[in-house]
């Protein structure tokens, strides 16, 4: 849990959300994430978030990272590890990735 504030709050160039819920923090983020890629806030699976490569996973021992768990669109759980700085738009292609390219329905939740 606290990982995952320090990362939203490097993520959102430093801006407090302690007093945001965490599916307000979620959407600020991604907001915030397509607004500096260029993309428009189509949603999840559409629109700009094929554009560019997912990173390698970070090593274990990597001082920026964070182990997020993913649900993907057909049910399964997926653990991967993402640096604190990279944007949600590199979820998102994660995502689609593993999904055989199909970014599949519905959005970021936490949980």
């Amino acid at each position: 849990e606290e990982q995952l504030q320090r990362a939203i709050m490097a993520s959102m160039g430093g801006v407090d959300v302690s007093a945001m819920t965490e599916e307000e923090q979620i959407a600020m983020a991604l907001s915030m994430s397509q607004n500096e890629t260029g993309q428009g806030s189509g949603g999840g699976g559409g629109g700009g978030d094929d554009e560019g490569d997912v990173p390698e996973e970070p090593d274990e021992g990597d001082a920026g990272a964070v182990k997020l768990q993913i649900r993907m669109p057909n049910g399964k759980r997926v653990v991967r590890r993402f640096l604190q700085s990279e944007k949600v738009a590199v979820v998102y292609r994660f995502v689609k990735a593993e999904n055989g390219g199909g970014g599949g329905e519905g959005g970021l939740k936490g949980g």
